[in-house]
């Protein structure tokens, strides 16, 4: 079933928090992709955005003053949250802010109406699992990993980005846990370990460990606060936690950016993957690097390299055209390119990253790259 997209804008985020939450943990898990605003300023942004039209926009009336579609736009159901008596436009439908969540998102479902765009379905029950690598650090694994999991999400696919980097991302948003709280990652960590103490299987519940950001419209791990909760996982511990996250049945996709030097939980993302996002730079050093590191493993691990090129998907960031160096591969391995964006070098907050045509035009390409070596395939709402 292709799922219904809607936007939320709600002053209050606790009733965000809760909407979500049900959403996640109900029968309209699989049903509804919810993209969530507190703030005017974010809801009208977003907005903007003609690439991502959502079937429905679900809003107090007051965020519904400052957003109507323009003439020629594709006409949505506006749905306005309201309590007690309140006046809308004509064009706006009124539902009870406060009434029971599953009347109301009934209600919400019901509403939708017309053609949406294709999305795209996976062809198994188990999460396809996309690694993020790099061999030189500071080559924008972080950067790409967030930019793919907006894109895959915008599709109507269930994404968890899973961050695997010791020093972290420098992206990682605050959620107001207190410092001696466990993170979700953290509590995961711990109770695979337990199971697998006692003999038994985790029955994995994701949303009790994940947090949903509503810009990036993905699941996440908050940050871990012990780093050596990260440095001591191993190769068995790494592929452990992955398959029991593309087990859970609660995503489409698993998006895992790891750390660049070699250790056991680098390794495990790369036997674990199934496709393999490999990150280089057009610059001598980073491509020297990258082709030492696949002779070495051509020359010492001749299987696992062939099954490591015949998953990648070769990628050069920050490309400013033309490449000035030859890369290390082989003759017939395409590779694709992501554009160098000046502006991102003073950015504020991450939420920017996702409002540059000439690098979504490339992205676009890559994702269409990966859908079809994962065996994605389109389809269309009726």
């Amino acid at each position: 079933m292709v799922p219904v997209r809607i936007v939320l804008a709600v002053q209050d985020e606790f009733y965000i928090e809760a909407f979500l939450h049900y959403v996640n943990c109900s029968e309209f898990h699989q049903k509804l992709r919810v993209t969530a605003f507190s703030k005017v300023e974010a809801f009208q942004k977003r907005m903007m955005d003609a690439a991502e039209v959502p079937d429905a926009v679900v809003a107090e009336p007051g965020y519904l003053e400052f957003w109507s579609p323009s003439a020629g736009e594709k006409r949505i159901p506006r749905i306005g949250l309201i309590e007690g008596e309140a006046e809308l436009q004509d064009d706006v439908i009124a539902l009870h802010k406060y009434q029971p969540l599953k009347e109301l998102i009934t209600s919400i479902m019901t509403a939708v109406q017309g053609q949406r765009k294709p999305l795209v379905t996976i062809p198994t029950d188990r999460a396809r699992v996309i690694g993020i690598y790099s061999v030189n650090g500071g080559s924008g694994k972080s950067t790409t990993a967030l930019q793919l999991s907006r894109q895959f999400s915008s599709e109507g696919l269930r994404v968890l980005l899973l961050n695997l980097e010791t020093a972290g991302s420098g992206f990682a948003r605050a959620s107001g846990r207190q410092e001696h709280e466990v993170s979700g990652l953290g509590r995961l960590l711990y109770n695979l370990q337990a199971a697998e103490d006692k003999g038994d299987t985790l029955d994995l519940s994701a949303a009790n460990y994940v947090i949903r950001d509503p810009n990036l419209q993905a699941a996440m791990f908050e940050p871990l606060n012990n780093l050596n909760e990260l440095l001591e996982l191993t190769r068995e511990h790494t592929i452990r936690l992955i398959n029991c996250l593309a087990a859970s049945g609660a995503y489409d996709l698993i998006l895992v950016d790891t750390d660049s030097y070699p250790s056991g939980c680098t390794e495990g993302v790369l036997e674990r993957c199934d496709q393999l996002i490999w990150l280089t730079t057009d610059d001598i050093g980073a491509v020297h690097r990258t082709g030492r590191w696949l002779a070495h493993l051509e020359r010492t691990r001749g299987e696992f390299y062939s099954t490591l090129v015949q998953k990648s998907i070769f990628t050069v960031n920050r490309c400013l055209g033309n490449l000035a160096n030859q890369l290390p591969l082989g003759s017939g391995i395409p590779y694709h390119t992501l554009p160098y964006i000046p502006a991102w070098k003073q950015l504020d907050s991450w939420e920017e990253l996702f409002h540059s045509p000439e690098y979504q035009r490339d992205l676009m390409k890559l994702c269409g790259h990966i859908m079809k070596m994962s065996g994605f395939h389109a389809e269309a709402s009726a």
